[in-house]
């Protein structure tokens, strides 16, 4: 299995909690991931992640991201689903 590349969820500071509650893991899970740890991601979750990650790296690209400091923590991860979003739509 290829390596995934966690390194946008740093660049873009989405937290390892926002990314699990994104995917419907564990941050435990996601920071095993993150640091080479374990089984590594279980291939029926593989497709979704990498696609986030993308989308992540879109909106890096965009500007989106990183999400400015301060945002209250339900605000961030509604602001986070809606980038995800429209990263998602453009492909």
């Amino acid at each position: 299995m290829a390596e995934i590349d966690f390194s946008v969820l740093e660049r873009s500071k989405v937290r390892q909690a926002e990314f699990a509650e994104l995917v419907g893991v564990s941050r435990a899970t996601v920071n095993c991931w993150c640091n080479n740890r374990g089984m590594g991601v279980h291939h029926l979750r593989v497709q979704k992640v990498t696609k986030y990650l993308g989308a992540f790296e879109g909106a890096l690209r965009d500007n989106d991201l990183p999400l400015k400091a301060g945002i209250h923590r339900l605000d961030r991860m509604e602001t986070i689903r809606k980038i995800l979003l429209t990263q998602l739509k453009k492909g």
